[in-house]
């Protein structure tokens, strides 16, 4: 479980599924990078809907060499490459939690509808290939891992976002049997590169009896996820933005 008041960096993931396939040619079991950890501790659940899954795994924090695959593999023998998506909620970024070891952080990724034929998958892969533009390559290929057992919490609801004249506080409704929630916010910095502003997202996470967050910036948005036992998320189909009231 993960320890409550712990500072979070958001977020996971692409979009929709793909039909094609990234098999084990040219992927190897064994990692060769002397300089970035191996993905681990891959945990795969189903979402609520028959087809639907989500993928929570870790990553080295700063990770920005590899392009990741993710497989469905079927009972029936057959595999195939399926992407993410993370709903209304920012994309492409990791979970940053303290205390994981070795710098790492959280990948959470949805998947939706990706059952063969009616058939949901029996086990996943992750495939990961270092880009280009390296003098080493490492091509890499997890073991398969089964689906994990157990359900993902329910999405918080009422989340409201309210101001005061030095700070935002955003404020939701308490999951049953939640060990601990994730609210993201947003707000505006000012841009190094030119005049304009730039979003920028933060996270934090908060323990079982939170049901608000306050910090000392101007909110333009935030999300609130709910954190269940074994580091399972609300289903980030579901997960959705506010903005202030």
């Amino acid at each position: 479980m993960i320890p409550p008041y712990t500072a979070i960096l958001a977020l996971a993931s692409t979009t929709l599924a793909a039909p094609t396939l990234s098999a084990r040619e040219n992927f190897d079991e064994s990692w060769d990078d002397p300089f970035i950890p191996e993905p681990i501790s891959f945990e795969i659940r189903n979402a609520g809907a028959q087809c639907d899954y989500q993928l929570v795994y870790e990553r080295f924090s700063v990770d920005n060499r590899y392009s990741i695959d993710y497989i469905a593999e079927y009972a029936d023998g057959s595999q195939t490459k399926v992407n993410g998506l993370s709903g209304t909620l920012a994309r492409d970024k990791l979970w940053l939690v303290d205390g994981l070891e070795e710098d790492r952080a959280f990948q959470v990724v949805f998947f939706q509808d990706i059952c063969s034929s009616g058939t949901a998958p029996s086990s996943f892969r992750v495939n990961a290939r270092l880009k280009g533009g390296f003098t080493y390559e490492n091509n890499w290929t997890s073991d398969s891992f089964d689906i994990t057992e157990g359900s993902l919490p329910g999405n918080p609801q009422n989340v409201q976002i309210s101001s005061a004249e030095d700070s935002s506080t955003v404020s939701w409704d308490a999951v049953q049997g939640a060990s601990g929630y994730v609210a993201i916010v947003r707000w505006l910095v000012d841009s190094e590169l030119g005049p304009d502003s730039i979003p920028f997202v933060w996270a934090r996470e908060v323990g079982a009896d939170a049901t608000s967050f306050t910090y000392d910036r101007d909110f333009t948005s935030a999300s609130v996820v709910a954190i269940g036992d074994n580091v399972a998320f609300t289903p980030l189909d579901v997960a959705y933005d506010v903005t202030p009231s």
